[in-house]
């Protein structure tokens, strides 16, 4: 019997923007919290009838054909991996737009895998230090066209990307070199293009075990409509205790014009055709029934605001405030870890109200919005003095690393060194918070460090 690929077999990754280049990179990001993969490709073909026969005229494949993938992933705090992907999650401390600065983004998708059944591919990696021996899939000149964010009552938050490609390339590595799958599109070969080297210890930074700081979590992400009532008849939505909310999903369609010319069976370009469009689409229980009807809503339509929020840890403990109570940026004067992922110009596209026998009253609502690089939907991380201090992110917003993967030494943490020279880290009286330089200060009389 075959030995057949699993999933604990398989990696993915992908590289930096842009997709072709020459001499050579240095490896790869993969992806962590990846729970699907697939991919499709489609040949596009001509077909001609003819006169004086049955038969087509013409039946062939006139260019290259294009590659699907769809990829789906455990959502991350800091949206890192649809920062590779295309989507600018910047750590800026302003309200920064995600689709700014992407017009040209491009990358190269790379799928591993081994047939050793019962044996991690991570394992297997560390084990030999080498990818020799495992399959590459590679998907070569990859653009982003689609954007999904699905939040769910007691489930890990999943988000999904769909790309296209325009080359696709299959083989069996003998050492930790290959060459990038991308195509010159202005020549229409792969000729010179990049030599990668795959470093093993790259894999070895990749997540396992208890990892819950660095996924969302439904339970302190919150859903803040910025109005009180639409202009329809509808449930209370900004009153956090009394608003239901079972789900909550983002999609967005980056629609994109492919452009051929003569002298090549590759596409020239990809540019994106602002503005993007996209929806937020809620579901929940009602409690609480407002007065509305539909005059002001063909008179004068209202557009609103909705911004996705999740809260530091940190910032809820300094506060004193739970979740259901906290509405706005906590100003103590500590360094906060807070997310906020902003949509402007909101329209009502459905609102839709239902109940059985023997249950409960729920409502679903969607809205539309549109983005472009200006504004539409923003993404900011904290606040804006107290990331001003420091930042590990490369100009092109990718967190900076060494050479093996590992992030760079570099927080706001405040630390001594003890009498044998090893460094502890600060802690507050009660040992419970870390110090930082915003949120520490000195009591001469009781001689220790207080908050």
């Amino acid at each position: 019997m075959s030995n057949l690929i699993k999933s604990n077999s398989c990696l993915f990754a992908v590289d930096s923007s842009p997709a072709f280049s020459a001499g050579e990179r240095l490896g790869l990001y993969f992806i962590d919290f990846l729970q699907d993969f697939e991919l499709s490709i489609s040949p596009p073909r001509t077909q001609s009838r003819q006169l004086g026969s049955q038969n087509f005229g013409a039946d062939s494949v006139n260019f290259s054909a294009d590659v699907l993938a769809n990829i789906s992933f455990n959502t991350r705090r800091d949206f890192s991996v649809e920062t590779l992907l295309g989507a600018m999650f910047r750590p800026s401390g302003i309200d920064f737009p995600v689709f700014s600065g992407v017009r040209g983004h491009s990358f190269n998708a790379y799928l591993f895998s081994s047939d050793l059944q019962g044996y991690d591919l991570i394992k297997q990696i560390k084990d030999s230090q080498s990818f020799s021996g495992i399959t590459v899939i590679s998907l070569g000149n990859c653009y982003l066209n689609e954007l999904g964010m699905s939040f769910a009552a007691n489930s890990i938050p999943r988000n999904s990307c769909s790309f296209i490609a325009s080359n696709i390339v299959s083989e069996v590595l003998t050492g930790n070199y290959m060459q990038i799958p991308a195509v010159n599109l202005e020549s229409g070969t792969t000729g010179g293009a990049a030599t990668i080297f795959l470093n093993p210890l790259q894999v070895e930074r990749l997540p396992t075990g208890n990892l819950t700081g660095d996924i969302i979590n439904t339970w302190s992400a919150r859903f803040q409509p910025s109005f009180e009532n639409l202009q329809i008849p509808h449930n209370q939505l900004t009153n956090f205790a009394e608003t239901a909310l079972s789900s909550l999903d983002v999609r967005l369609s980056i629609d994109r014009e492919n452009a051929y010319g003569f002298g090549s069976d590759y596409v020239y370009g990809r540019d994106i055709k602002y503005p993007i469009q996209g929806s937020i689409s809620v579901a929940g229980l009602v409690s609480d029934y407002q007065t509305g009807g539909f005059a002001d809503l063909m008179a004068n339509e209202k557009k609103y605001s909705i911004q996705i929020y999740d809260r530091d840890y940190q910032d809820e403990y300094l506060s004193g405030l739970s979740l259901a109570e906290f509405t706005g940026i906590n100003e103590t004067g500590h360094i906060v870890d807070n997310h906020w992922l902003k949509f402007e110009n909101c329209v009502l596209r459905e609102k839709r109200d239902s109940i059985s026998v023997n249950g409960l009253f729920g409502f679903s609502a969607q809205f539309d919005f549109a983005a472009n690089e200006f504004g539409g939907m923003t993404f900011k991380n904290g606040d804006e003095h107290s990331l001003d201090q420091f930042q590990s992110v490369t100009s092109d917003w990718h967190s900076l690393v060494s050479s093996d993967g590992q992030e760079l030494f570099g927080d706001y943490f405040l630390r001594y060194y003890e009498d044998d020279c090893s460094i502890t880290t600060l802690l507050s009286s009660d040992k419970l918070i870390l110090l930082t330089a915003d949120n520490f200060c000195y009591d001469h009389e009781v001689q220790e460090c207080i908050v």
